[in-house]
């Protein structure tokens, strides 16, 4: 059946050409952008959008319903009318899960404009265990920050960076100066002189991805003398020519801080997209909905790929 989200991401297609720009604004992840554009063309019995030099354009049925669909998501919006929310207004406590590194690396950064745009929001920064969703789903958290591929009943998530494991150290060690004079670094060098290894939370499929179940450091590959649950504290551990791994991220932003050199990938952890977690019962509040568009966009511009870090052979 024909709804209003349909009919909004119809609009957004037409008017973007694009469909992971009409998701982006919405918002919406990708493959539920795509989901929903499979259903209205069968609601509509018509493919609406062809794919060309990567733009979709509308068929000529599109270009018929355009007119109608404007006309018909004004008169929703007209019935569903409320009071416009106003962030500088809005005065509540917004409980996050996250890991420290989230925290340090992603969160800093949107924060700050945050406060200038809505003061009266306050963030309530809590820890996540094993079954977060449990926690979303009871209203213990209004959002949570994970990587994670998995799907869980009655839970929305939407990506809002790729990230990756890097190596590294501090300036002036061996690899450090190795890596300034352009000379290959195997993985193997740098592995010998792997100092700290971070544990996470959860355990789940992700775990080889995303580093270590904390109670089970003893099946690690990697050979690290100390574990810590905090990833923030880790570049503070080395010393010397001890290196560790830590999220490119985090990396990038404790550089403007700390003295720290950025060597490579582990070649055995790949790229993985963080992602942002909330319960289907908050997805029409406004101050939620207002909240999950600003940490997407400030997030987003914040991020930088990790493409141009090398893979250690």
């Amino acid at each position: 059946m024909l709804n209003t989200d349909m009919i909004r991401l119809f609009k957004l297609v037409y008017e973007t050409h694009s469909l992971s720009g009409a998701a982006r604004r919405f918002p919406l992840s990708g493959s539920s952008a795509s989901r929903m554009l499979e259903s209205l063309r069968r609601e509509l019995g018509d493919k609406l959008f062809y794919r060309s030099d990567n733009r979709m354009f509308p068929t000529a049925r599109a270009r018929e319903l355009y007119p109608e669909m404007l006309r018909l998501l004004a008169g929703f919006e007209r019935i569903q009318a409320k009071p416009v929310f106003s962030p500088e207004a809005e005065s509540r406590v917004v409980r996050i899960g996250c890991l420290d590194l989230d925290l340090v690396s992603i969160l800093s950064g949107p924060l700050s404009g945050l406060r200038r745009e809505a003061p009266g929001i306050r963030i309530n920064f809590l820890g996540i265990g094993p079954d977060f969703a449990a926690g979303l789903r009871k209203g213990s958290f209004d959002l949570v920050l994970y990587p994670t591929t998995q799907s869980y009943p009655g839970i929305r998530k939407l990506s809002l960076c790729t990230d990756a494991f890097v190596y590294v150290c501090r300036p002036g060690s061996t690899l450090a100066r190795k890596r300034e004079q352009g000379l290959p670094i195997s993985e193997d060098e740098v592995r010998e002189r792997l100092s700290v290894q971070v544990t996470v939370p959860v355990f789940n499929a992700d775990n080889t991805r995303y580093g270590q179940f904390s109670e089970d450091v003893e099946s690690s590959a990697f050979p690290a003398s100390v574990w810590t649950p905090f990833f923030a504290t880790v570049p503070f551990l080395l010393e010397g020519d001890e290196t560790t791994f830590i999220p490119f991220q985090e990396a990038r932003f404790l550089q403007r801080f700390l003295p720290l050199s950025i060597l490579g990938r582990p070649s055995s952890l790949k790229p993985y997209e963080t992602m942002m977690l909330w319960s289907e019962q908050s997805d029409g509040t406004p101050c939620h909905q207002w909240l999950r568009s600003y940490l997407f966009n400030a997030i987003r511009q914040g991020a930088a790929p990790p493409d141009g870090v090398p893979v250690l052979s």
